[in-house]
């Protein structure tokens, strides 16, 4: 909070402390946080991103974020917690705007590849999924990289085919769908409605052997119905473009 203040203070104010070097002293804090409570120091890392971020201390907001990395990747052993931690440095990273495209992307790569190494498969499916947002910035175009948004999806999507074991491919599938969804209505190029079509066959044919189960309908199958209203929705509105999917 004072480092926002600083940060928005009159030019002419004297000021003894500026937001770098107060950054830098709460980074030290975090420091020596981190062999204590290493859950808690990635957090704190990434609160400091963001403070920086709106603060415009563009090399800050980079370091703080890069320790969060290394936190993750050198004392989060456990799998719970490193869900967590994907899920909050992704959600942090989509929210911030001092970075260069480049930076960006190189950020936004290497919490891709976190989010690829979790234990569990379906957590990995849905972490690349929801990581292939980052690569479609809202309201930031020149940050925007649609072939790395089809490749997060593509990836997410096999990696689901893979949860058949555990049951866990169909859930994931509609999840997947409604990623695809949503990067078709951002007008994604490349997120065509080819891979729509393709993908609402494959649920339908996973519905259609799983049959219809006794009592309330599953959670997959009431959020699919949902996303299949929504197309039919649209298309009654007269969008053309879901006219093809509907």
């Amino acid at each position: 909070l004072l480092a926002r203040r600083i940060a928005v203070a009159a030019p002419e104010a004297e000021l003894e402390v500026s937001c770098h070097k107060l950054l830098s002293f709460v980074g030290r804090m975090v420091e020596l946080v981190k062999p204590h409570a290493p859950a808690l120091a990635l957090r704190l890392y990434l609160q400091c991103a963001q403070t920086a971020d709106a603060c415009d201390e563009e090399a800050d907001a980079y370091e703080f974020l890069t320790q969060a990395f290394v936190v993750y990747e050198e004392d989060l052993p456990d799998s719970r917690a490193q869900l967590s931690a994907t899920t909050l440095m992704t959600a942090t990273l989509s929210s911030m705007r001092v970075f260069s495209a480049e930076q960006f992307d190189t950020l936004a790569t290497s919490a891709t590849k976190n989010c690829a190494k979790l234990l569990k498969k379906p957590d990995q499916s849905r972490a690349v999924c929801l990581a292939s947002k980052l690569f479609w910035p809202t309201g930031d175009e020149a940050k925007r990289n649609p072939k790395r948004v089809l490749e997060c999806l593509q990836r997410a999507l096999k990696i689901a085919d893979a949860c058949k074991v555990s049951n866990m491919h169909l859930p994931l599938f509609v999840e997947i769908f409604e990623s695809y969804l949503w990067h078709y209505e951002q007008r994604n190029e490349l997120v065509t409605s080819t891979y729509l079509t393709s993908l609402m066959q494959l649920i339908d044919q996973h519905l259609s052997e799983e049959g219809e189960a006794d009592g309330a309908p599953s959670a997959h199958r009431v959020r699919y119905g949902l996303a299949r209203a929504h197309i039919a929705l649209k298309a009654a509105e007269g969008d053309e473009r879901y006219s093809e999917l509907a």
